[in-house]
């Protein structure tokens, strides 16, 4: 599933502008997750990773494409509007800007960290034992390989909202844009909270407090009230 032939038979795939898109689990010792990351951008040359907050969420996707990630924002807003708003209700991303912000990561340029990590091939499948491996699963140990690996993400924080374009900018696409300028602000501060959750959770609750304060309509803080 995670290997380097897999991921070119996906690209070879590809029809012009389309993107690939596979689980990324983030319960996972860095260097397996690490692996899973450096496979995929071995394929693709433009690599994203979406995970939304709404939720303490172990899963994300990894997306992959040939060209660097453009959004149309009229394109989008009609698409979300008529496929995916009435959906997303039920977990609190009837939003297009709380959705949007689900985009957390972008692997581009060199990252000796990242480059280090092993391939993962059919001949050296680095992954394929990975749960019969000693030790590392306890709950204790999972809540930190999930911080390590948001961790990791954080590091490379990346912004939609510089990859939004608009041919001729509506009223709606300009409030989109004010309203995602809050909530990415608040999300490079919730994810910094998640990553210190169970390492400093005095430290966490400080992010989470500046997280409330700039957007407290975020979906993460709407399903928190929803749960409650």
């Amino acid at each position: 599933l995670y290997t380097e032939e897999y991921f070119r038979n996906a690209l070879a795939r590809l029809k012009p502008g389309g993107i690939m898109t596979s689980w990324l689990p983030l319960e996972m010792p860095a260097q397996d997750f690490r692996a899973i990351l450096r496979t995929f951008r071995s394929v693709f040359p433009n690599v994203y990773v979406w995970s939304t907050l709404s939720h303490y969420n172990k899963h994300a996707l990894v997306i992959g494409s040939r060209s660097p990630l453009q959004l149309d924002v009229g394109r989008f807003l009609y698409r979300f509007d008529r496929f995916a708003r009435d959906d997303l209700a039920a977990i609190y991303l009837s939003d297009p800007a709380g959705f949007l912000v689900s985009h957390l990561a972008a692997l581009v340029g060199d990252d000796p960290e990242l480059d280090s990590a092993p391939l993962n091939t059919i001949d050296l499948p680095t992954l394929q034992y990975l749960h019969m491996r000693a030790g590392g699963y306890s709950l204790a140990e999972r809540r930190d390989l999930v911080a390590g690996s948001l961790a990791f993400l954080a590091g490379r924080r990346d912004l939609i909202s510089g990859r939004m374009a608009a041919e001729a900018p509506t009223a709606r696409t300009e409030l989109l844009s004010r309203r995602l300028q809050a909530l990415e602000e608040a999300t490079t501060h919730l994810l910094d909270a998640r990553v210190l959750r169970y390492r400093s959770p005095a430290e966490a609750d400080v992010e989470y407090r500046r997280a409330r304060e700039l957007a407290p309509s975020h979906p993460a803080f709407l399903s928190e009230s929803a749960m409650r």
